[in-house]
């Protein structure tokens, strides 16, 4: 970050006039009905209470610096955000993301991009059954060079390294070290449209985890992927914003993910499918699917998850925008049911709705509404939640945005 920043000072006047700046100031208010997801005839966890609704605001502020010097581009984005809970004082906490990288170009064959991200957030409830509060921070390192083989084909080499903290009350050293490749070749002619093959390798490692394997399913493990992926994006020359046009992300492939430390091995179809029309000038309908393989951090193994979320919106007005949104999530967690050697499933469900509201260029107001349900054959598991709340945005921007 030091050194981003000293590149951007050090450039002559003539090109910092092409520095982006923005800061904003943020703050929200919420009502959650079952802060903790706890199933209805079940005490909130480490209390005999059975009060489970919560009240909290947040305040915080962001800066964004983004900076263009011929073909190279520069960003930085920070922010850090305080939520103050009312009842559940012990959940107050502070979050913040850091980001900063370089987008880069040399002739007209090479490119790519440099990123380290750093941040740190609490982990939902409604993602996991757990008995503490916690919380995630996360180094990440990645890099991507790509190379223009011919007018046609495209050869893209990316990686990550990342560590995980997650502390937990039993387990104060948890921890997710985790690198991956990607290889990619694509084809993309004169269309809008660019197909290829993926194949990638990742490997992690859990640390400071329990020694008791039947809480534990591995310690380690080692993942390849195989893929085809597709990409259809009209330019804006080409009329994207009008009635009709669509735009397509997509990739289908097999993972396989095994653990060398005990033979476990899952695996399965997996990829992603990202579709968005743009019916008319003011509205736009999507479909996302996806199946993947994650990381179950607090039980230091692994899931498949399944997910389908289909949204829309609708620019009423240039000040006011209305988004609904229903999301569907199947989770399957292996080995990691209530008895030893059974599974776990949970199904997640999110139907949510927000308004955008922006009276001034420099003030955002967005109230949202969201039903939450999730049903699991883990004991405890079930859960409804009703949540509102507003959020506001003040923003100062250099130079202004475009009316």
């Amino acid at each position: 970050m030091v050194l981003l920043l000293a590149a951007i000072a050090a450039v002559p006047g003539i090109a910092r006039a092409q520095l982006n700046v923005r800061l904003a100031g943020v703050g929200g208010w919420q009502y959650n009905s079952n802060v903790y997801a706890v199933q209805s005839g079940y005490p909130v966890p480490g209390t005999n209470s059975y009060h489970y609704s919560d009240t909290y605001y947040s305040y915080g502020g962001q800066l964004a610096l983004d900076e263009t010097i011929s073909q190279q581009n520069f960003f930085i984005n920070a922010g850090l955000t305080r939520f103050v809970y009312d009842y559940f004082s012990n959940l107050t906490h502070n979050e913040y993301a850091i980001d900063g990288g370089w987008n880069w170009k040399f002739g007209n064959d090479w490119d790519g991009r440099i990123e380290v991200v750093h941040d740190r957030t609490m982990v939902a409830f409604t993602e996991i059954v757990q008995l503490e509060i916690a919380f995630a921070t996360e180094q990440r390192y990645s890099a991507l060079v790509g190379y223009q083989l011919m007018p046609e084909w495209r050869l893209e080499v990316s990686g990550y390294n990342r560590k995980v903290d997650e502390p937990l009350f039993d387990e104060p050293n948890l921890q997710l070290v985790e690198s991956s490749g990607t290889l990619a070749v694509k084809y993309g002619g004169p269309s809008a449209l660019t197909s290829g093959m993926a194949g990638s390798y990742s490997h992690g490692n859990y640390t400071g985890v329990s020694t008791n394997p039947e809480a534990i399913p591995f310690f380690d493990y080692d993942q390849k992927t195989i893929s085809l992926t597709a990409v259809y994006k009209p330019s804006t020359t080409t009329g994207l914003g009008i009635s009709g046009v669509s735009t397509f992300d997509g990739a289908i492939g097999y993972s396989d993910r095994s653990s060398p430390s005990n033979g476990s091995n899952i695996g399965g179809l997996t990829g992603h499918l990202d579709y968005i029309n743009q019916i008319t000038g003011k509205t736009s309908a999507r479909i996302a699917v996806e199946r993947v393989i994650n990381n179950f951090l607090t039980n230091a193994a692994s899931e498949i998850d399944t997910s389908v979320l289909l949204s829309a919106t609708w620019q009423a007005t240039y000040r006011i925008g209305v988004s609904p949104a229903y999301t569907w999530l199947h989770r399957f967690l292996p080995d990691q049911g209530f008895e030893p050697g059974t599974n776990r499933t949970d199904n997640l469900q999110y139907a949510a709705l927000s308004v955008t509201y922006q009276p001034r260029p420099w003030l955002s107001i967005r109230p949202y509404f969201d039903f939450q349900t999730r049903s699991s054959n883990y004991p405890g598991g079930n859960f409804n939640a009703t949540v509102y709340g507003i959020n506001f945005t003040l923003a100062w921007q250099h130079p202004p945005p475009t009316p």
